[in-house]
């Protein structure tokens, strides 16, 4: 299938800068992206950016004619506090990362992940042509609406597409192998490998000490098994 040409754009100088430089080596076969940088007015930081404005600065920056879609990424509040919102017809998003990087930290989530999610939905929504998938229910979906902001740590962690979300893409016009494509990828989005291994020692410490105990006796067998062939061909 042809991958969608994602503009996204970096509103000023953020917290997270380093996850735009990752972002642009990320390998996808259902999008590819490249990376701007936009200043960013003044705002109101109780209530922070109006999607008004946002939709001006975004609008001006996106380049229609080389990108399918522009994704903005700002790290203070929006309106609403939501953490992510259409803006204008179904090519101009806007994500914030203003509460949910604390969410996710607290929960040993990659930020990275909120990153890559916003972008798998958004881009099936581009393919769809604007279709509406999200749904009030939390299901660890991608496609969760996550009514309470807290709820985006299920989607941001071994996230899946619900039956109900499969069902509505099958209906919809679509690249043949795409749910089956957007189902392989999304398997990326994970806590790192050290995070599982002490996610499951935290929940099961007696199986993961008997396991310690059990590697040790095993490698410390293996380790006189490797000393004595090595003193064997050296006599």
């Amino acid at each position: 299938m042809k991958k969608i040409k994602i503009q996204i754009v970096k509103l000023g100088k953020q917290k997270y800068n380093k996850l735009f430089a990752k972002l642009e080596k990320y390998k996808s076969e259902i999008f590819e992206v490249e990376v701007y940088e936009v200043s960013r007015p003044d705002c109101d930081y109780e209530w922070g950016y109006t999607f008004r404005t946002l939709e001006e600065i975004l609008d001006k920056a996106f380049d229609e004619k080389n990108y399918d879609i522009c994704i903005g990424f700002v790290d203070t509040i929006i309106e609403f506090n939501y953490f992510g919102k259409r803006l204008k017809d179904n090519n101009i998003y806007i994500v914030s990362f203003f509460q949910v990087s604390d969410f996710l930290i607290t929960e040993k989530i990659d930020v990275f992940n909120y990153m890559l999610s916003t972008i798998y939905r958004y881009s099936t929504r581009s393919i769809l042509r604007g279709k509406y998938l999200t749904h009030d229910e939390t299901r660890g979906c991608i496609f969760d609406m996550c009514g309470e902001k807290s709820d985006i740590i299920y989607s941001c962690q071994n996230p899946i597409i619900c039956e109900r979300c499969k069902s509505k893409i099958e209906d919809i016009a679509h690249p043949s192998g795409f749910v089956e494509l957007l189902s392989k990828e999304i398997l990326k989005i994970k806590k790192s490998f050290y995070h599982r291994i002490a996610g499951f020692i935290k929940l099961h410490p007696y199986l993961s000490l008997g396991m310690g105990m059990i590697s040790a006796i095993v490698f410390n067998i293996l380790s006189s098994f490797i000393y004595d062939w090595i003193k064997i061909w050296h006599i």
